[in-house]
């Protein structure tokens, strides 16, 4: 049973992690950051985070 329990726990640590990187995308788009500067900083390709969420109907905060 150990086995089941681990992988509940695997699964459920994932689907954290990537609700945590969609949130991270979303701050750092906010504060005017470009795809691949996101994607430099997460480690992760520009494609993944275009999959993750539409990066474009993001808001920017104005710079003003």
């Amino acid at each position: 049973m150990p086995e089941k329990n681990d992988e509940s726990l695997k699964r459920k640590l994932d689907k954290i992690v990537k609700r945590l990187d969609m949130i991270l995308v979303v701050l750092l788009a906010k504060s005017g950051l470009k795809l691949n500067e996101i994607a430099e900083i997460l480690g992760i390709s520009e494609r993944t985070i275009q999959r993750m969420l539409p990066f474009r109907r993001i808001k920017q905060k104005r710079k003003e």
